[in-house]
């Protein structure tokens, strides 16, 4: 993998990893695809590419990381840590030809984009730069996204051919700023590999001021270790450094991963070490365990299962699980109930989660168990909690579904669980989500979900929503609808929300309604809570409610 790391002072990232297993494709010609024109940036004039002008590249079958998942797939995993390190498996295996497609999906979705794009670049400019700076030109409208796609193909694509760089940047880039930054990199670029390859001890390198070139220098000495020497390279990177461990920790043991990945897992247990940036040793094991996974499945699972029952051992073979959800589907149950009887006091939220969202079906069954075995019967908050912690990827599939799920589970449950789904199905189709509700049955379920369903909605298009109830008959769903809509309006307009109050028929119902309405747009604001109290036009028991609801 190769790992970027940031120099705000020298702007120059250093990579340092494992060889690529897929070869540097042939560079394409990147004039196919300009319109006519020549010169310079030093003439004033650049040559720019036609935005009606198709990618080049056509789109194949997508391509997997390990466990067999998709782009799409991936990005659903909710553990941002296996998320990133799951898409930059994806980028290593990704044909060239469908990089121009990926960027697409990441332009469309900006708040993926700012997570993913350094590696998404990074991978792309190792392989065809010319191709990268083309689809960035083309797709890319000028901006914070293109120039930081600017930055990361740039930065990458100097290590290895600075001079390239700079043609490029004179060539195409319009902007004054672009083309000047791209060509500082290009210039950093060629002053410190000078430094680095210089024959250097690791003390000599350590002892260099300069951040920048220390890094690169590291990089160097330690991308020259054989792969026989990666166990010894990570002892010596781990007594030795310091501000570069993290990084040169990562790409050496994802090295070995990939070589021997059963060693890997072996030397992290015997090394109790923080190695990945943001995280820590469970999560470093567990990314070595999907390539160990990808590699020699029922090896892996073998090394799992000789750990010493406990939390770690619970942790791996619930990660084995999980990359095996997809790949072998119809094994999971089964694998499910082995680990159960290997680690039995252990929740295996991961596997949950990620089973739940591509086979509810059987997934659900055992999230029930877990809830017996895991809470007390009384206990509706912790069991709401855990629920709400595996079902959010499910949720953004089928939220009908997990609607349907949770209208099964108790009803102390049905509040908290409406509630966190309704900031997913409203957001996505709140029509569909409010009818849903109402074609319960009545009872719990029915007056939980109207309620939530309806405030969520209220919260977005409030015009909608009073037409919606307007063509409600005159029940227990009509009126848990405008308990809905007055909470959500009630620090807007709350003349309209006490007007709909009064149309409860409930006496006991519109007093609730209108203190819970009331309580929640005071601890919002309560200074414009308490004038419109003082001049609204409420009766005695209006009034009384809302005094005895601030006491």
């Amino acid at each position: 993998m190769k790992t970027l790391i940031l120099s705000a002072l020298a702007g120059v990232t250093i990579g340092l990893g494992s060889t690529w297993s897929l070869q540097r494709a042939p560079k394409t010609q990147v004039d196919k695809i300009l319109t006519t024109g020549q010169g310079s940036a030093s003439s004033g004039q650049t040559e720019t590419l036609s935005p009606a002008e198709p990618p080049h590249s056509e789109v194949g079958a997508d391509a997997t990381a390990p466990g067999g998942r998709t782009y799409s797939e991936i990005l659903a995993i909710a553990n941002p840590l296996r998320r990133s390190f799951m898409l930059n498996r994806f980028f290593e295996a990704l044909p060239l030809s469908q990089f121009p497609e990926i960027l697409r999906k990441v332009r469309a979705n900006s708040s993926v984009y700012n997570k993913i794009h350094g590696e998404l670049f990074a991978h792309w400019a190792e392989r065809d730069p010319q191709d990268a700076g083309r689809q960035i030109l083309m797709q890319l409208p000028p901006g914070v996204m293109r120039s930081e796609a600017l930055f990361y193909l740039t930065i990458t694509w100097a290590k290895s051919d600075p001079q390239a760089v700079r043609d490029w940047a004179n060539k195409y880039l319009v902007d004054v700023d672009e083309r000047d930054n791209a060509l500082a990199r290009a210039s950093q670029a060629e002053f410190t590999p000078s430094i680095a390859s210089q024959p250097k001890s690791l003390k000599e390198i350590l002892a260099l001021p300069d951040a920048a070139s220390r890094s690169t220098a590291l990089d160097e000495y330690f991308k020259k270790r054989k792969d026989s020497e990666l166990p010894a390279a990570l002892d010596e990177a781990m007594a030795s450094l310091k501000q570069d461990r993290s990084r040169i920790g990562e790409a050496l043991l994802d090295r070995l991963a990939k070589i021997d990945p059963k060693r890997a897992l072996e030397w992290s247990r015997e090394h109790n070490v923080r190695l990945l940036l943001n995280s820590d040793r469970n999560e470093t094991a567990a990314n070595i365990l999907d390539t160990f996974v990808q590699k020699d499945p029922t090896d892996a699972r073998g090394f799992v299962e000789s750990l010493p029952p406990g939390r770690e051992s619970a942790r791996l073979f619930d990660r084995f699980i999980f990359d095996q959800i997809t790949a072998a589907p119809e094994a999971i149950a089964a694998l499910v109930e082995d680990a159960k009887r290997l680690n039995p006091t252990e929740t295996m939220n991961d596997t949950l989660r990620e089973w739940l969202r591509v086979n509810p079906n059987l997934a659900t069954a055992e999230l029930r168990r877990e809830l017996n075995k895991c809470f007390e019967p009384k206990d509706s908050s912790g069991q709401s909690s855990f629920v709400q912690s595996v079902i959010e990827p499910w949720s953004q599939k089928d939220p009908q579904a997990v609607a349907e799920f949770c209208a099964s589970l108790p009803k102390d449950m049905h509040s908290e669980l409406f509630s966190n789904l309704a900031t997913i199905w409203c957001a996505q189709d709140p029509l569909t989500a409010v009818n849903w509700a109402q074609s319960l049955p009545a009872g719990d379920a029915r007056n939980s979900a109207v309620t939530e369903f309806t405030f969520s909605w209220a919260q977005h298009d409030s015009t909608q929503v009073v037409d919606w109830i307007k063509s409600l008959p005159s029940d227990a769903g009509r009126w848990h609808a405008v308990e809905g809509f007055a909470i959500a309006s009630m620090n807007l307009d709350p003349d309209s929300a006490l007007t709909w109050i009064r149309t409860i028929p409930s006496k006991p119902d519109r007093i609730r309604v209108l203190r819970k309405a009331y309580s929640r747009w005071s601890r919002q604001d309560q200074d414009t809570a308490s004038q419109w109290l003082a001049s609204a036009k409420l009766n005695a028991m209006e009034q009384n409610a809302i005094n005895k609801n601030r006491e």
